[in-house]
């Protein structure tokens, strides 16, 4: 309804193929599915939304790039915790602040990382490292 664009990028930066990773798929797309969600629910109507998958030697990178406000710098280190919630001038925006807390815990269970920042262009950027098998 929002009419969001998503941009999807590929980078490789490996000497070799595509890496795998190992986890569990239902999981990885909830991950994956909550920091997408999330960056449509604060992006304006019309804006784009960049999504970049970086494949490295070591590890795989996948990062969620919104054209939202960003998250206020006193709030960024409590992103991540249950019922936390990024404040907004748009009251239609609803969630009980457990979907990034949910990702997190998903990340932690695969020994990868997911961090959230201010992106240069305006916006959130949340990015989730994990290593290749």
């Amino acid at each position: 309804s929002k009419h969001i664009g998503l941009k999807f990028n590929i980078e490789n930066e490996s000497a070799r193929d595509r890496q795998a990773i190992l986890g569990d798929k239902d999981l990885l797309d909830n991950l994956i599915f909550n920091i997408i969600e999330n960056a449509i629910k604060y992006s304006p109507p019309e804006s784009t939304i960049s999504l970049t998958l970086i494949w490295k030697d070591e590890t795989s990178t996948f990062v969620v790039e919104d054209r939202g406000p960003g998250i206020p710098e006193e709030q960024l280190p409590f992103i991540f915790e249950r019922f936390s919630r990024g404040t907004s001038m748009d009251t239609r925006i609803k969630g009980f602040g457990l979907g990034l807390a949910i990702s997190n815990q998903i990340a932690t269970l695969h020994h990868a990382q997911l961090t959230a920042a201010n992106s240069s262009n305006k916006g959130a950027r949340f990015t989730f490292e994990i290593k290749n098998i």
